[in-house]
Formats: structure tokens, sequence, C-alpha cells
């Protein structure tokens, strides 16, 4: 599937996004539609997209490098700030997580010298459309590693 597509078992389904906002993260999940819908938002370099737990995400342009995510609670709001080179970092990332065929999630942690994501910028945790890490095999069978 594609972030173009819809999502398997749910033929024309609306797209959904969710963002929970924590005390000291935020949470984004929703179809592979919902996360490509936020992407070309990033992209496009401003607008505002309905979403389930806030309002609404609304992404604004700016000529500060990098790119911040905060909440605006008075209005129930994530608001995604960024240059240009920032936001479209960030579009290719949630574009990613929207494409997955698995399940798994991304971490936005904010730190010094990170690629894009100012200092200040609120955490965040972007969670694939088909929920969870998978179930992978072991590295070493249930008796423990082989000896050597």
């Amino acid at each position: 599937m594609t972030s173009a597509g819809r999502d398997p078992g749910r033929p024309g389904a609306a797209p959904t996004l969710t963002v929970t906002a924590y005390p000291y993260e935020l949470d984004l999940a929703g179809s592979a539609d919902g996360l490509a819908a936020l992407a070309g938002l990033v992209a496009a370099g401003g607008g505002r997209l309905p979403c389930a737990g806030l309002d609404a995400v609304e992404v604004r342009s700016s000529s500060r490098p990098g790119v911040s995510l905060a909440l605006d609670g008075l209005h129930r709001i994530l608001v995604i700030t960024g240059d240009r080179a920032g936001l479209a970092w960030l579009a290719e990332n949630l574009a990613d997580i929207a494409d997955m065929t698995d399940g798994g999630h991304w971490h936005l942690d904010p730190y010094e010298g990170h690629a894009y994501l100012r200092a200040g910028s609120l955490p965040a945790v972007v969670n694939s459309p088909y929920g969870p890490m998978p179930a992978r095999p072991a590295c070493h069978p249930p008796d423990g590693p082989p000896e050597r």
C-alpha cells in the first residue's frame, strides 16, 4: 500500500488522525491516509487539518531554521512551525510512517544538534497505521544464546 491508497480492510474509509497531548509528549496515530494527509499539509508549508483528540493540526511557515511542535491549549490545536527545509524533512518522515506495511512507531525527540527539530519543541511519537511493533523472532532460542 502507498500513502495514496486506502487502508487495507477499510475500503472507502475516511482518513483519520488522532493527536493525544500528554503533559510532556504528543502521540499521533491514524490511518495511512490520515498520516499521508498530515505529511502533505506539512510539505505544503501551511494549512489546517481537523483531528480527533484535539481540534486540529495547524502548519505555519517560518523563516527561522528548524521545526517546532507546540500545543496551543487555548485553541486545542497542535501547531507545527518551521522553515521550508525542516518542514520538507518532517513531511518525508511522516510519509514514510504512512507507507509502513507493518506495525511500529517513530520517536521525534528534540535534542541539541537535531537535524531539523528546534530545541524546546514538544517530543512526539508517531504510530504506524498498523499498530504496535510487529512480532519478530527472538534473536536467541528460548534457552539462551548458543555456546561458543
